[in-house]
């Protein structure tokens, strides 16, 4: 007969009977790698709300067609500004590793959207075991953003001191305000490898020690040190003339020349974008960064990422270029002529 017993870090081990051979015995034990909890490795959210996502102090959480960073779907939260919070059930493996000979760090990963700048406002995330409210480890998040960003934190970041085998996450939503963002990709743990740390503040290694590089000190917001305010200046008809040319040949000139490309096949690449205008903007299907798309290989998602990884950032700067080249090549638009 065929008998079970659960582990201490909550796996479940089958053992097979004992077959008698003389005076011998020989007894196999066989791991099976199925958690006593069945959860996903990943949430997309394809599906209604998980069982195991239960919200509670003025939090809504719903379905959404809206934004979505995969496939048609994202979660949906709506706070009122009070103590709202998401309590989520779900295994969570946070120590560290060496995957093929490289070290890897234990991270927290999804995708946050707001349609509207949050300013002053910061959504928090908390990490725990069972049979305590008090949380291990967790972190800050602001929302002065609109849009998709990256969010990814090693568990020997956060504040508080992580526990190699934790049971819950908690998100714990603004407070004085009304507010809504929308999430997808939710990944509770993954070994990341650690060359691939960003300087962005929205996804980065905080620290710099041997399983996340990153220089010490405040994280640079590369983006905001680039941009700079312009002064409004007036310009007469000449100039504006001359800085219309100066533009066409720079884009001339930097489309370079090619063998023509068929309108009917730039149509299909575009449509592959689904790029639409909206009330709140203009939308379309995400562009995956090659590297960020590492954090999913080897999950039960990595098939369809693979499929979107056809329009990443790579293809859309050639579609880009061949659409550049075709403006070119259309002569009631040279300011010149």
């Amino acid at each position: 007969m065929h008998q079970t017993a659960s582990t201490a870090d909550g796996w479940v081990a089958n053992f097979s009977p004992m077959i008698s051979i003389g005076h011998s015995f020989i007894v196999t034990l066989v791991i099976a790698a199925q958690p006593l909890l069945a959860v996903p490795d990943i949430y997309s959210f394809e599906e209604e709300v998980p069982e195991n996502f239960q919200p509670a102090n003025g939090v809504v959480i719903t379905s959404s067609v809206a934004e979505k960073v995969h496939g048609k779907k994202s979660l949906k939260l709506t706070w009122d500004g009070s103590d709202g919070l998401i309590h989520i059930k779900h295994p969570i493996a946070a120590a560290n590793e060496i995957v093929r000979q490289r070290k890897h760090a234990a991270v927290f990963h999804l995708w946050l959207y707001q349609e509207k700048a949050l300013k002053g406002q910061t959504i928090r995330f908390e990490f725990g075991r069972d049979g305590q409210d008090k949380a291990d480890c967790g972190f800050d998040y602001k929302l002065g953003f609109s849009g998709w960003r990256t969010l990814m934190m090693p568990y020997n970041r956060m504040d508080g001191q992580e526990y190699p085998i934790m049971d819950w996450i908690r998100i714990l939503t603004p407070k004085g305000a009304k507010g809504n963002a929308h999430i997808d990709l939710l990944l509770p743990s993954v070994q990341f490898d650690r060359r691939h740390a960003s300087q962005d503040t929205s996804y980065q290694f905080s620290r710099d020690d041997v399983y996340s590089r990153n220089r010490v000190g405040h994280p640079i917001d590369l983006y905001h040190q680039g941009v700079r305010d312009v002064p409004d200046i007036k310009l007469d008809p000449a100039q504006t003339k001359n800085l219309s040319n100066l533009a066409w040949n720079l884009e001339k000139n930097l489309s370079g020349k090619s063998t023509r490309t068929k309108l009917s096949s730039l149509r299909k690449r575009y449509a592959e974008y689904n790029i639409k205008s909206t009330p709140s903007g203009v939308s379309g299907e995400h562009i995956f960064y090659l590297h960020t798309a590492d954090i999913y290989k080897g999950l039960s998602i990595e098939t369809d990422i693979k499929k979107q990884l056809k329009t990443d950032l790579s293809d859309a700067g050639k579609l880009l270029l061949a659409l550049a080249k075709e403006w070119q090549r259309i002569p009631k638009f040279d300011p010149a002529r």
